[in-house]
């Protein structure tokens, strides 16, 4: 049996990867069949960075240096010995220039070291994600296969039960029962070439429109999959067909649909209609052994 996803599967991930990218901002760095990993940031230029963060150090500096100078401390001594003999001695304090010199080292020095271990962290976490992503990917492989998703409610695979109501955007489907016969109409009616599966339906549009139901709304579905358009046998039932029948607003309209198809695959077989409007489709398990 193959390990592959369906094409629900492929379809769900596509759509979860859409909305993160769309919404959050991510981009895909690395994708397998099950596994999708996103990122953000990690693409700026590294050497710009590098030589922004020097220069923006470097204005730091610069004006710690230039805070430093004008605050300096200044001190003017004057001095007279006993021969009244007067000496005058400026001097400037250096140990906030130093000081000042010292921070600036520090600020570029650490800028520098911070602008290049940080270009290489997006990365790294990159190629952290790829790793794990790659490792998961393999025990997967060879540990626990992963658990298919379950089919959704009303497809072919997980088709509604006699007795449930399918709604679809402007049409709601209910299969009260259903039924094989050889014969339609009667004495003046119409032999089956197989065998006629007799559908008993009702269809409500949800719509603020009239709609007619055209026998291409319902096709049968043998179990080997092949697929059986409405038999014109439906016209011998009068008023009880489907066929062409009007779907007034908010009402539900019931009818029967009839199919010929071969006996041997009557049974096992399902229904598939689609909304009137063209919107989509649903499924019932039509219960015939």
């Amino acid at each position: 049996m193959s390990n592959e996803p369906t094409a629900n599967v492929r379809q769900q991930m596509s759509q979860a990867v859409a909305k993160e990218v769309a919404d959050g901002g991510w981009r895909v760095e690395s994708q397998t069949d099950y596994h999708t990993v996103l990122a953000k940031g990690g693409r700026t230029n590294h050497v710009l960075h590098l030589i922004l963060t020097i220069f923006t150090c470097g204005l730091w500096s610069l004006a710690w240096l230039l805070i430093a100078h004008l605050n300096r401390r200044q001190s003017l001594v004057l001095r007279v010995d006993e021969y009244g003999n007067f000496s005058r001695q400026k001097t400037d304090s250096k140990g906030a220039l130093i000081g000042a010199c010292v921070v600036a080292g520090v600020l570029l020095i650490g800028g520098i070291v911070g602008a290049a271990s940080g270009g290489g962290g997006a990365d790294d976490s990159a190629g952290t994600a790829t790793d794990a992503t790659t490792d998961a990917a393999s025990s997967g492989a060879a540990g626990d296969k992963p658990k298919a998703d379950k089919p959704e409610q009303g497809s072919a695979k997980r088709p509604f039960k006699v007795g449930q109501t399918a709604k679809l955007e402007g049409t709601a489907y209910t299969v009260a029962g259903a039924s094989t016969q050889s014969n339609v109409g009667g004495e003046f009616g119409e032999q089956a070439d197989g065998v006629f599966v007799v559908v008993d339906l009702t269809v409500e549009n949800t719509k603020n429109e009239t709609k007619t139901f055209m026998d291409t709304a319902a096709v049968f579905i043998a179990k080997d999959g092949t697929k059986y358009e409405g038999s014109d046998a439906a016209l011998y039932l009068g008023e009880e067909s489907l066929f062409l029948r009007d779907m007034q607003p908010d009402l539900a309209t019931k009818g029967k649909l009839v199919f010929d198809v071969p006996p041997a695959k009557a049974a096992g077989g399902i229904l598939q209609v689609s909304d009137l409007f063209g919107r989509g489709e649903t499924h019932f398990a039509l219960g015939l052994k």
